[in-house]
């Protein structure tokens, strides 16, 4: 078993049986005032697990300022969200075909392919540099043909494990020949919202097929709309370099697409 990710801390004050939640200290909820430096915070560090090649959660208290602390409490109730880490390679198309008591009344539960291997946590290496690098970049240099190269290689996590993987990245990679942003604009409702629009050139011989293009520029499109500031948006184009098929889609914000 190996922890995911830690969903809630509670614990139970001595004597009255109050429940108090316990907030993570890396989150966006308000620091404590200056008449509050008492209250209580959970930590999680991650390590590599001494057995196999995933990873083991280690869990401390700390205050405001990061230091050690123990909280009032006497009871702390920890819920978790867990995997069986690598348990479910073993496992065959059709294996699981157990109901539970949760199940719809004629319902038929079947695994119809492998599952993914596991990833794990990238524990060791410049990967966190890298990822405060990248919190401060804009869509200028997002627009660069290296800057993109690196950063679709930064969230390839399963390339850093699988060499497979890795190969198949640097192949793609490498079918970006071009990267281009300029300014746009959108009638929405009537009223123009500026943006971006993207335009990217690639060798769509070095991919499957044209559904394979179609997929990778999907995932482009919510890469790129993420960084769109407030009130505006991103618009992107691939075109195949070779077969000179054109891809499109529309404007986007975020999750939500302007129509």
């Amino acid at each position: 078993m190996e922890v995911v990710a830690i969903t809630r801390v509670a614990g139970f004050v001595p004597g009255s049986g109050e429940e108090r939640v316990f907030q993570p200290f890396y989150s966006f909820a308000p620091r404590p005032s200056a008449d509050d430096r008492k209250r209580v915070f959970y930590k999680v560090r991650l390590r590599p697990a001494l057995v196999g090649d995933g990873s083991e959660t280690w869990m401390s208290f700390v205050d405001p300022a990061e230091a050690q602390a123990i909280p009032t409490a006497e009871t702390i109730r920890v819920r978790l969200l867990c995997s069986n880490r690598r348990l479910p390679e073993s496992l065959a198309p059709g294996d699981l075909r157990d109901r539970t008591t949760s199940t719809p009344a004629g319902l038929v539960v079947k695994d119809i392919t492998r599952f993914t291997q596991p990833i794990a946590a990238p524990l060791a290496g410049d990967l966190s540099w890298r990822l405060v690098t990248h919190m401060a970049l804009n869509f200028l240099p997002l627009a660069s043909l290296d800057t993109l190269r690196a950063l679709l290689k930064l969230y390839d996590v399963r390339s850093l494990q699988d060499a497979g993987a890795a190969r198949r990245l640097e192949q793609r990679l490498a079918a970006i020949e071009s990267a281009d942003a300029r300014p746009d604009e959108w009638l929405l409702k009537g009223h123009p919202v500026r943006g971006q629009a993207i335009e990217i050139g690639l060798r769509d011989r070095q991919f499957g097929d044209a559904g394979d293009v179609q997929l990778f520029g999907s995932v482009l499109d919510v890469f790129f709309s993420m960084f769109a500031s407030l009130n505006s948006h991103t618009r992107l184009l691939v075109r195949g370099l070779d077969s000179g098929e054109v891809f499109r889609w529309p404007p986007r914000h975020g999750t939500q697409i302007l129509q």
